[in-house]
């Protein structure tokens, strides 16, 4: 089967100068770790003159890693406020995590899950076991 995936250099790419987003540096690292180990599973959304609206923080993080070349899926937005809708759609997080599926699948495999920021406040009760000093007993945070 063909590959129909197109690529770009990563020299003909710039980040978007309106970007809503921003990365820590710790956050960073983990990206690029996780780069680091799965690869390109996912376009960075551009235009066709090379303007990163999707993928602006996997962009540092290739160029950090010295990738040459970037998967990426080419929109045309008719002007800046949809360029802001392409943005905003994709770094939407409009699924979540279903707590109990998640707690059971947390045991049966070896993952580091500083790794990932998977939004576990309120299920990781569940998830962590951890001493608790004051009623001698164990608990999960």
């Amino acid at each position: 089967m063909e590959d129909k995936r197109e690529y770009w250099d990563i020299e003909r790419l710039q980040e978007w100068d309106k970007n809503p987003r921003s990365i820590t540096t710790k956050d960073f690292e983990r990206l690029k770790k996780q780069i680091h180990e799965l690869g390109q599973y996912k376009p960075i959304l551009i235009t066709v003159d090379g303007i990163v609206l999707g993928g602006n923080m996997r962009l540092k993080a290739y160029r950090d890693l010295g990738v040459k070349k970037i998967w990426v899926s080419v929109v045309k937005p008719k002007d800046e406020n949809e360029m802001l809708k392409y943005a905003l759609s994709d770094n939407d997080r409009a699924g979540y995590y279903d707590a109990d599926l998640l707690s059971n699948l947390i045991p049966n495999y070896e993952l580091d899950w500083n790794d990932y920021a998977v939004d576990i406040k309120v299920i990781s009760f569940y998830i962590f076991p951890v001493y608790h000093h004051e009623k001698n007993i164990n608990c999960r945070r």
